[in-house]
C-alpha cells in the first residue's frame, strides 16, 4: 500500500486559492459533501468524499483524465467497506453543470484484489491512459498500471496492467504478463519481506497508440527512488521494453523548501507538449512534525518539471540517454496551499494521453489529510486514515 513509502525510501516513509471544505479541526462533524457535489464543485478544494462523521472511508491516490471540456474521470484508492482497511480501486466520472463546475457520479468499485495472486491483499495506486492495446486478440482503448500485494504488512509490492474499452470498465487484469514490475521474481529481490517493492506507477503516453513511458517508485536492494521506463505495450501478449531497465530518475534541482535535497518519490507525470516539458509530482522527503501522527506521511509534496531536448526519437528520451539533467521547481503542496497538515499522494490533471491540455495551468489533485490528534474518537490508524480525501490546487506555468 502506498501510505507507508516514506518510510520504507529511508526517508521515515502560482498557488491557489481553495475553496470551502471540511478541514480537520471539524473533522468530527458531517461533511457537507451531498449538498456541494449536487451544486457542482472547482477544481481548487475539497472534490468529493464520504461522511466523515459517522464512516470510515478513505480516499487517496487518484489519476484524473479529462475528455474533451465536459468529462472528467478519476480512478483513486479507497476502501469497499466502512472500517476495513483493503485497497481497492474505485471510479468516479465528472460532468460539468450549466455553471461550469463539475458534479461527480457515485463511487463505484472497478478493480479488486484476486485471492491467491501476486494482488490478493491489495489493489492500489491506479494510473491510466488511453490508446491501443490489445490483449488475447482483443483491441483495448485503457490502459491501468497499479499497485498490487500479497502480504499483509505492505511489503514486497509490484506493479501490474489492466485493461478496458471504457472508464468505468469492466477492467480486465493482464494476467499473462502481471506484475510488469516484478520484484520478488526480479534481480532485485534480496529473498526476504523486509523490503517495500516496487509500486505507485505513472504513465504518459508517447504515441497515443501503445507506446508508454512508465514511472513506479521502489525501494529495493539497491536504494530507494523512482525508476522510469519505456515501453511498447500495443501488443499485450508480447509486451516490449523499448529502454534499458533501472533506469533511475535524477533528483537533481530537487529542494526541500528548506532548501536541502530531496528525492523523488511516489510521483505522477505528464506531458507539456507546447514547451516540451515533463512535469511530475511527488512526495518531498520532508520532516512532518516531530511527534505529530502521522509520520509515515510527508506534509509537503512538489511540483518540478524538466526542460526535455529539441531533437528526440521520443519523449523523455534525455531521462534515459545517462546525461546530466535538473528539475526545476515549481512550487510545493503544503498547509498552507491546502489548508490541511499532510499533502501527499498526488496525480497531475491531463488528458486522456497524460498530456497537458493548457500549458498556462498545471491543476494537480493531491490526497489531503488530517493529524491524528485531529481525527476524532477512533480505533487507530483511522483517526487520520478517515480523513483522505482528494483536494484540488493550482499552479501558473505561463
Amino acid at each position: 500500500m502506498k501510505r507507508a513509502i516514506s518510510i520504507l525510501l529511508g526517508v521515515c516513509l502560482a498557488f491557489s486559492l481553495c475553496l470551502a471544505f471540511v478541514g480537520c479541526d471539524d473533522a468530527s462533524q458531517p461533511d457537507e459533501g451531498g449538498d456541494t457535489e449536487a451544486e457542482g464543485v472547482d477544481l481548487v478544494g475539497e472534490l468529493f468524499g464520504e461522511d466523515l462523521a459517522t464512516t470510515n472511508f478513505y480516499n487517496y491516490c487518484p489519476s484524473i483524465m479529462t475528455e474533451g471540456e465536459d468529462t472528467m474521470h478519476v480512478w483513486y484508492c479507497s476502501n469497499r467497506t466502512s472500517g476495513n482497511i483493503t485497497d481497492y480501486i474505485a471510479y468516479r466520472k465528472g460532468t460539468k453543470n450549466s455553471e461550469g463546475k463539475w458534479v461527480f457520479s457515485e463511487k463505484q468499485i472497478v478493480l479488486e484484489p484476486t485471492l491467491l495472486t501476486w494482488d490478493t491483499m491489495h489493489t492500489c495506486d491506479p494510473t491510466v491512459v488511453k490508446g491501443t492495446f490489445n490483449y488475447r486478440d482483443t483491441d483495448y482503448t485503457y490502459l491501468m498500471a497499479y499497485l498490487g500485494c500479497e502480504s499483509q504488512d505492505n511489503m514486497d509490492n509490484q506493479v501490474g496492467l489492466a485493461v478496458a474499452n471504457a472508464p468505468e470498465g469492466p477492467w480486465i487484469k493482464c494476467d499473462d504478463i502481471n506484475p510488469i514490475c516484478n520484484y520478488i521474481d526480479g534481480d532485485r529481490f534480496n529473498g526476504g519481506s523486509n523490503s517495500w517493492g516496487y509500486g505507485q506507477a505513472g504513465m504518459i503516453s508517447a504515441d497515443k497508440a501503445g507506446k508508454v513511458i512508465l514511472t513506479y517508485s521502489k525501494a529495493d536492494s539497491a536504494g530507494g527512488g523512482c525508476y522510469i521506463e519505456y515501453w511498447d505495450f500495443a501488443d499485450l501478449d508480447d509486451p516490449q521494453m523499448l529502454s534499458a531497465q533501472y533506469v533511475t530518475l535524477r533528483n537533481d534541482g530537487s529542494l526541500r523548501p528548506n532548501g536541502t535535497q530531496s528525492s523523488i518519490n511516489n510521483p505522477d507525470i505528464a506531458y507539456d507538449p507546447n514547451t516540451n516539458r515533463l512535469y511530475v509530482v511527488s512526495h518531498n522527503t520532508y520532516e512532518s512534525g516531530a511527534g505529530q501522527d502521522p509520520t509515515i506521511i510527508p506534509s509537503v509534496s512538489q511540483v518540478l518539471y524538466v526542460q526535455l531536448e529539441e531533437e528526440q526519437e521520443y519523449i523523455g528520451e534525455l531521462l534515459f540517454s545517462g546525461e546530466a539533467y535538473s528539475w526545476t521547481p515549481v512550487g510545493y503542496i503544503s498547509e498552507e496551499l491546502t489548508g490541511f497538515p499532510r499533502n501527499h499522494n498526488s496525480g497531475i490533471v491531463t488528458d486522456e494521453y497524460g498530456w497537458l491540455t493548457d500549458s498556462g495551468t498545471l491543476r494537480v489533485v493531491t490526497t489531503v489529510s488530517c493529524l491524528a490528534s485531529e481525527g476524532g474518537d477512533r480505533p487507530t490508524p483511522w483517526p487520520y486514515l478517515h480523513s483522505y480525501r482528494l483536494h484540488g490546487v493550482e499552479f501558473d506555468i505561463s
